[in-house]
Order: structure tokens, then sequence, then C-alpha cells
């Protein structure tokens, strides 16, 4: 019995000793952080919804009123140029072309004859300028009587497609009134509006990029068209933006009218050069030592660095401060308990 006592005391005490042992050669702990990128507030991104426009497009109409007998397209129907799209019914002016012509016969075979009685001194100049200018008027009239038998028929003034039809055929067309709209898909532009306060920004340097929805992630390099410096209906400055990137091109990638689409605009405010946001909470302050730091994570070592940084009095957006010191836009730092950390220590990172 004394012999199983002492067995007993000796394994607890030998177990005592192991664990006392393990201690010694703990891993050192490895904490979880949570990162965020830095901002560049020297380059400020701003994002702006905007659609996909044709630069080239025309409102069709007639120039006269009158009943609209054929149409030869619909909305969406692809046409070429110089292909006929619309006719109206051209009864009366054909009527009246065949008529006027007949009075230029008449009148020209007056204005020869005059010419060879002035000749003979058979009739006075002022009689002759009088058949000349009948003459002339009757064939100004036949000119614009075929000019109108023309203007019945709506022809494509360009390669495209009709993006809108407004008239359907056995409909009155009203002179000047739109009928048809066509747009050259080939030859596009994107349309964006951005805030008075934002247009001060805007120049031909800036970088400008577009978006497309259906080509999330992707990027293409813009060019502004036109600067514009008055809000027509006080809703924001329109700009427009022309496609320079040479990776775009419209057989790869399918954009069309309508579209929309994200315009991406990087601003450069000098002012702002060396300065940076970052989360209030990654802030760690010290009344002795480093002051105020950052902890920066190093993706290559896994580890977070200490990095000394200086506070500005600029103002940015709500529960962000703007620094400077040894850190730019390429960096991430830790957002949560960075005052918890050491310098070099390894960090496990979050990625949610």
């Amino acid at each position: 019995m004394r012999r199983d006592a002492i067995l007993v005391c000796a394994v607890f005490a030998f177990m005592a000793i192991s664990c006392k042992g393990g201690d010694s050669n703990e891993a050192p702990v490895v904490k979880s952080v949570k990162l965020e990128s830095v901002k560049d507030l020297s380059a400020i991104k701003r994002t702006y919804t905007g659609v996909v426009n044709a630069n080239q497009s025309s409102e069709l109409a007639f120039k006269m009123e009158g009943l609209v007998t054929k149409t030869y397209v619909t909305s969406g129907s692809k046409v070429r140029k110089g292909q006929l799209l619309m006719e109206l019914d051209a009864t009366d002016y054909i009527l009246d072309r065949d008529a006027k012509r007949v009075a230029l016969a008449t009148q020209k075979e007056a204005f020869e004859r005059a010419k060879r009685l002035l000749a003979r001194n058979a009739i006075s100049q002022q009689e002759y300028e009088t058949t000349e200018a009948t003459y002339e008027g009757a064939k100004s009239a036949y000119e614009i009587a075929v000019l109108d038998v023309k203007d019945t028929k709506l022809y494509a003034p360009f390669d495209g497609f009709i993006l809108d039809k407004y008239v359907n055929q056995y409909n009155r067309a009203g002179a000047g009134k739109t009928v048809l709209e066509i747009v050259n898909p080939k030859d596009l532009e994107i349309k964006f509006t951005v805030p008075e306060s934002n247009a001060i920004f805007f120049t031909e340097d800036t970088e400008m990029y577009v978006e497309f929805d259906t080509y999330k992630g992707e990027l293409f390099k813009c060019q502004l068209k036109e600067l514009v410096t008055a809000s027509p209906d006080g809703a924001g400055i329109p700009f427009k933006l022309k496609i320079v990137d040479p990776n775009f091109s419209l057989d790869k990638y399918k954009v069309a009218v309508g579209f929309s689409c994200n315009v991406v605009a990087r601003i450069v405010n000098p002012v702002m050069e060396g300065v940076c946001s970052v989360p209030l909470s990654a802030i760690v302050s010290e009344s002795t030592g480093d002051g105020t730091y950052v902890m920066v994570y190093n993706s290559d070592s896994g580890c977070v660095e200490k990095v000394v940084v200086e506070l500005t009095p600029y103002v940015v957006e709500n529960g962000m401060v703007a620094l400077t010191g040894d850190i730019d836009s390429n960096d991430q730092i830790v957002v949560a308990g960075a005052s918890l950390l050491n310098d070099g220590q390894r960090v496990k990172v979050l990625t949610k």
C-alpha cells in the first residue's frame, strides 16, 4: 500500500515538472487583425454614374406635311448610308412638278423667240428682259417642285441603326417634326453629370476612366471632349467623354447606346501632396516613446511594422483623419487593436 502511494506521488510530480517545462517553450501568440488601405489625398478618386450616348446622331424629319405612305424600317433596324427609310404621299407634288415642267417649256420657247427678235431689233430691250425674267421664274419654280418631290422621301444620312420611330405608315407627318432618330453605334461617347462643387477639379489633364456595368472590373481610359462651365438646368455640370483606350473595341466589348456605366475620375490636388487619410481607429497615441503611430502590415513577412505619423489639420470624411508619414496608398494598416501589437509581431489577417 505504501509503495502504491509513493508511485502516485511520483507520477503527479513528473506531470507538474512536464507542464512547467512546456510553458518555457510556448509559441508566440498570433493575433488576428483587420486591415484597410491607406488613401492618398493628393489624388482623390471620384465615381459618377454615366450613360453611353451616340456621338453621331440625327433626328430626321420631312420638310413638308403629308401622309406617310411607306415605311421601310422599325426601331432597331440597321441601315446603310443613302438607304430609303420613309415616304410621303407625293401625288400632289408630282402633279405640281409636271405642270411646272410644261410651264417652263412654254416660257423657254418664248424666251428663245425673244432672243431672236431682239437680235433683229424687232422688240425692245425692256420686252426682252421681261420675257427673260418670266423664264427664270418658271425655271426656279420647276427646280423647287423637283426638290419637293425628292423631299417626300427620307434617306439615311450615314450608316447606323434606327433608335426610335415616331410616325407609322398612314399617319400624318408634320413639317419639320421628327419621324425617325438614327444613331451611329460605332461612334460612342460617355455622358455624365457632376455637382457644381466638383467641376473645378476637371481639366483636360484629369485622368478619366469608364467601367461598363456589363464588364465590371475593367477600366478604359477616356478624355474629356469639352469643358463646360455652366449648369443648364441646375442639376449639375454635364460632361462628355471619348474612349481613347487602345484595348477597347466594339468588336470585343458589346457596348451600345443606352448602356449604364461608372465614370472614375482621378482628381489631383497638389496642396495635399504627401497627405494620406486613415481611419481614426488605426491611430495609436502615446505620451512617451514614439508618440503617434500606425501599424503597417508587411505581406511578405506576415508581420506588422510601427510607422510614426503626424496628424494634420485637414478635414476629411467622418471617421477618417489626415496625416503625413512614411506611408502611401500601397500600404495596408491595422484598424482595430493596433495598440495591443508590438513592432515586428506576426499577425493573421481577417478576410471578412
